[in-house]
């Protein structure tokens, strides 16, 4: 049926509007991340205390405490930005970082079902988990104002990424004295609480090393702990490994991890890599059609184009890459003053390992960090 171009028409037919609510105006304002405040407010101390001597060990210095990219990568990157230029690119990254994610990174075999299709390249770590958590919510049980379930005393960006896009936050019990960690029981007990209020668990987040406890987990419990929530009826597990190469040195061996669960069960797992990155149920030729399109929905909220061509380098240059981890472990850990190498240069805050700082935080108002 023609339509009039003078009347109003709707984008999409009545039954796909998303509904009217008033929601939004009854959330809680989200609080800026005092990790920024507190570099703000070390500066003023600073200019107010000329010459006073402080210890900076607060977590998100911007790299301030480690060496950063090897130069000689950097230079190899902006000649691939160069030749590759800055138009448009696919939203989900261009297919030769996906294919060097997969292929020389995790090393995957194609037996697992998984190939440079499921990699997603992000904007950033905040970038990936929001995606993540949308995608959570529009293909678990197809509702907002479900649950992500985290850890007792969680990471701040767990707490507000996914109250920012339209799912709550669900703190799991834990024991202090085992830094509260997650258990299968906690777990199982937190689908039930969820259901009591009328809730399902859309994800939970599975972090290695934990930030901010600093705990490691190991493979075999957090694939039990993985079964036990796909089991209880959570939807979605993501396993945030983004600090997994500080600890372990080496990429996790992903081939012999998902040999763990079953093809079906595979699909209900992501990963959030230290370069950036989620396999997982985001690709499209494992999506039916209606998945797929919510899928583009979600990439187009952001248009990647060459974003990442440094971690392109590093993947081709891991000698030089595992050189440069080594050193910045190295000084990540230490706790001496650095000599300065001039007599005008300054000499070097004193710093503590970012996990340390951590540990000593105080966890008050259980465990609401911001």
């Amino acid at each position: 049926m023609s339509i009039s171009n003078t009347t109003p028409v709707l984008a999409v037919d009545e039954k796909h509007l998303v509904p009217v609510s008033d929601h939004l105006k009854q959330m809680m304002d989200i609080p800026p991340s005092r990790m920024f405040l507190i570099n703000k407010s070390l500066k003023v101390y600073l200019e107010k205390n000329a010459g006073a001597k402080i210890f900076d060990a607060s977590q998100g210095d911007g790299g301030a405490s480690l060496p950063g990219t090897p130069k000689p990568l950097l230079e190899r990157a902006l000649q691939l930005q160069l030749e590759h230029g800055t138009a448009y690119d696919m939203p989900f990254g261009t297919d030769a970082y996906r294919k060097s994610v997969i292929e020389q990174y995790w090393k995957l075999d194609s037996s697992s079902g998984w190939g440079p299709a499921n990699a997603l390249g992000t904007a950033g770590g905040r970038d990936a988990l929001n995606k993540a958590y949308q995608a959570m919510l529009a293909l678990g049980h197809g509702r907002q104002g479900d649950l992500i379930m985290v850890s007792r005393v969680p990471w701040i960006s767990y707490n507000w990424g996914p109250y920012g896009v339209g799912a709550n936050v669900l703190w799991a019990p834990g024991d202090p004295a085992q830094g509260w960690a997650y258990s299968e029981d906690a777990i199982r007990e937190s689908v039930k609480f969820a259901e009591s209020k009328g809730r399902k668990i859309a994800g939970i987040v599975i972090t290695n090393p934990d930030n901010p406890t600093g705990m490691t987990i190991a493979v075999e419990k957090q694939v039990s702990l993985a079964k036990a929530a796909l089991e209880a009826g959570v939807a979605f597990v993501l396993f945030d490994w983004m600090y997994h190469y500080v600890t372990d040195e080496s990429p996790m061996d992903l081939n012999s991890f998902l040999k763990n669960f079953t093809p079906e069960e595979r699909k209900r797992i992501m990963f959030l890599g230290w370069h950036h990155q989620i396999p997982g149920r985001l690709e499209h030729p494992q999506l039916p059609p209606y998945r797929g399109r919510v899928r583009a929905q979600i990439h187009h909220r952001t248009r990647l184009t060459w974003s990442h061509p440094f971690v392109l380098l590093a993947r081709r240059c891991h000698g030089c890459l595992r050189n440069g981890i080594q050193r910045s472990r190295q000084n990540h850990h230490r706790t001496d003053q650095r000599q300065p190498r001039c007599a005008q240069e300054t000499p070097r805050r004193k710093r503590t390992s970012t996990y340390h700082w951590q540990r000593l935080l105080c966890l008050h108002e259980c465990g609401r960090i911001y």
